[in-house]
């Protein structure tokens, strides 16, 4: 390429068109070979791509011209395309690749492209007080301290510590930058990490269980019940025909019948009342479903709650 201004061409141009000038004197050497052709025709369709703005499309054209008759200047063409694209990693790589088969004088611009690049890209340093995992864009970058090479612009850095607690954060960086991210860990309880969703259980009080009383003494109680009251009822209505013989013969024998009877009555009637209270009293304590129901005590003592 001469130096005339009149006829220079662009770095990128010319460097494709020295690249296409190898394929093209590779495929005349050899003009049998097919994967030679088609070499020639998917560089030519990525020059024309790269031309044209599409930066990608010619990448792609040029990974498979590269698949067909590698040439390293096909990887320094796909570095450049990585650069129109700002992908500065890529095109760092790919500049690399295209050194590795470089020669002569052609050597020195590779190097010189390269060293550009790698002047515009931007590292990162994620440190924590804690040993964490570092993840820069989703990507894992080991334990901290990590140390990535990064394209310039806005980063998503997620660290997690052991236990489940993670920290994420969004880090703008410059052309060229170097930063330190210093992420520190939340709070733990005594030094010990625990689940997010995790919490501590309640202290339980302590529990005794209360025996309940078998239903045999509330249907018992029930049982007498109903025969006490049945007989009061007898009784009571003696009582009344004992006093109607009283008013047909009001004979001292007659009274005394009456009287004893109406004693008898009141004993009786008393008694339903006590039964029925007791009955009622066992319902509350018995067990008709089986088994122990506990009971919780709670109360006040010298060392807390008990």
């Amino acid at each position: 390429m001469s130096d005339n201004r009149g006829t220079r061409l662009p770095k990128s141009i010319g460097a494709a068109l020295l690249a296409l000038a190898a394929l093209v004197t590779t495929a005349a050497a050899q003009p049998d070979d097919r994967q030679g052709r088609r070499a020639k025709q998917e560089f030519g369709r990525g020059v024309q791509l790269y031309e044209e703005g599409d930066y990608v499309g010619a990448i792609e054209a040029f990974k498979r011209a590269y698949v067909r008759k590698p040439h390293f200047h096909v990887q320094c063409n796909i570095a450049r395309s990585h650069e129109q694209l700002s992908d500065l990693i890529r095109a760092r790589d790919h500049y690399r690749q295209c050194l590795a088969g470089a020669r002569g004088s052609k050597r020195a611009a590779v190097q010189a492209d390269l060293a550009a690049v790698e002047a515009k890209i931007a590292r990162l340093e994620v440190t924590s007080p804690r040993a964490a995992v570092v993840l820069v864009d989703g990507r894992s970058l080991g334990r901290t301290p990590a140390r990535v090479a990064v394209n310039p612009g806005l980063h998503l850095v997620e660290v997690r510590w052991q236990g489940g607690h993670r920290a994420t954060i969004k880090v703008s960086v410059r052309v060229g930058e170097r930063r330190t991210v210093a992420i520190r860990p939340p709070p733990s309880t005594h030094g010990v990490d625990l689940p997010p969703a995790q919490k501590r259980p309640a202290p339980a009080g302590p529990t005794r269980t209360r025996r309940r009383l078998s239903q045999w003494w509330f249907w018992s109680g029930v049982g007498v019940t109903a025969v006490l009251a049945g007989l009061a009822t007898w009784q009571g209505v003696e009582t009344l025909r004992r006093v109607d013989q009283f008013d047909e013969r009001p004979t001292r024998d007659n009274y005394d019948r009456a009287v004893s009877r109406r004693l008898v009555t009141n004993i009786l009637w008393g008694g339903v009342v006590v039964a029925g209270g007791a009955s009622a009293t066992l319902f509350f304590f018995t067990d008709f479903g089986g088994g122990e129901r506990p009971e919780r005590v709670v109360g006040l003592g010298y060392g807390g709650s008990f």
